[in-house]
């Protein structure tokens, strides 16, 4: 009987390896009948198709995935001349369904990152619409002195969907980052537009996404080559002669070698405040602790100058933070911190000797932990 159990165990275990890099996509193409689809797996460094069906009378298909990697991978789904992006998870069993325009009308199951990517390329295709809309409204608009207030009004208009899209894009990017959609995301730009937000403040957003996708998915050839892209990139500041460029490999050296290592300037990128700017030191560098020196001597339920009982908390969630509204920190940084499993201590800057105290470990201020 030991010996049938241990084979049984044995045989499990085998199914289990074996499916550690398989998955399975399923679906429906309401009207197409006898149609093609292909399955094109994206790399790092091409585009490849890897399977290929024909889906049923019913519109019905169904592909078995072989995984490059034990990680994340994206793959696109092709018929006639649409494509459907799904990043496809080891053991997943997705549902893609659509209904005529198979490109922007269809819903995804089963795969959490894809169907965030769907919900970014519903707001991609939205917003590229709204611009090409106001473009094709402005070049239709005589070029005379009887329209030019109309002219001037348009392009207003397109000057505040386009930053607006910018931020939200950059919104979507911060808020997904732990998502392999937020990679996806990073490169994705508006027509005619070479950069993310500008070239100067790109590369705080991709690091953000790197060191969080890098603590989940460190095998994955995807983050690697974000990486590299990090690397290549070149600050916008030349300040050699007041202080060593930011590289972190270099920082986390200067800590081995018990060095006082200070982040200092910001990022100097826009949308990116001085709370996001520690929060994303912090976790590039693992730190134990953020602590952050505020106005007043920690957290309250209400503005302390203005509501005398107002009440303080000792202890609080990133949770907390975001949910009921506690403007402290921003919610860039609470989000960071929580995903990167970094506590923050907020404590009174006025207080008599309160930064050493609180690096000392001194109970003050507000601890917030994940």
């Amino acid at each position: 009987m030991k010996k049938i159990l241990l084979l049984l165990s044995a045989s499990a275990l085998l199914w289990s390896c074996d499916q550690g890099k398989k998955a399975r996509i399923d679906g429906t193409f309401s009207g197409l009948s006898h149609d093609t689809v292909l399955l094109e797996m994206v790399t790092t460094q091409q585009r490849t198709v890897v399977d290929s069906t024909v889906t049923s009378r019913q519109g019905d298909f169904s592909f078995r995935v072989e995984l490059p990697v034990a990680a994340p991978t994206f793959f696109n789904l092709l018929c006639n001349g649409s494509v459907i992006p799904l990043i496809v998870s080891p053991g997943e069993k997705i549902a893609v369904n659509s209904l005529c325009d198979l490109s922007h009308n269809y819903t995804i199951e089963g795969s959490p990152d894809s169907e965030i990517l769907m919900e970014f390329n519903r707001f991609y295709d939205r917003s590229v619409a709204t611009l090409d809309s106001l473009s094709r409204l402005y070049a239709a608009t005589p070029a005379d002195a009887a329209h030019e207030v109309r002219r001037k009004e348009i392009l207003d208009r397109y000057t505040q969907d386009y930053l607006r899209i910018k931020r939200e894009h950059i919104n979507f990017i911060v808020s997904n980052a732990s998502s392999m959609a937020s990679i996806y995301a990073l490169y994705q730009r508006l027509p005619n537009d070479p950069s993310l937000f500008n070239p100067q403040s790109d590369i705080v957003y991709y690091r953000i996404v790197a060191d969080s996708l890098g603590r989940r998915y460190p095998d994955s050839p995807h983050v690697a080559a974000l990486n590299k892209d990090i690397e290549r990139q070149q600050t916008a500041l030349n300040m050699v002669s007041l202080a060593e460029p930011f590289i972190l490999r270099k920082a986390i050296r200067h800590f081995e070698e018990g060095r006082i290592v200070i982040f200092a300037c910001g990022t100097g990128n826009p949308y990116c405040s001085t709370d996001t700017a520690a929060a994303l030191r912090a976790c590039e560098i693992s730190a134990d602790i953020l602590l952050m020196a505020k106005n007043v001597d920690g957290i309250y339920d209400s503005d302390p100058k203005t509501n005398p009982f107002a009440k303080k908390y000792e202890n609080l969630r990133y949770s907390d933070i975001i949910n009921r509204g506690l403007k402290v920190i921003d919610f860039t940084a609470a989000t960071m911190c929580m995903e990167n499993n970094v506590p923050t201590l907020a404590f009174g800057l006025n207080e008599d000797k309160s930064i050493v105290r609180a690096v000392c470990g001194e109970e003050l201020g507000t601890v917030i932990t994940v």
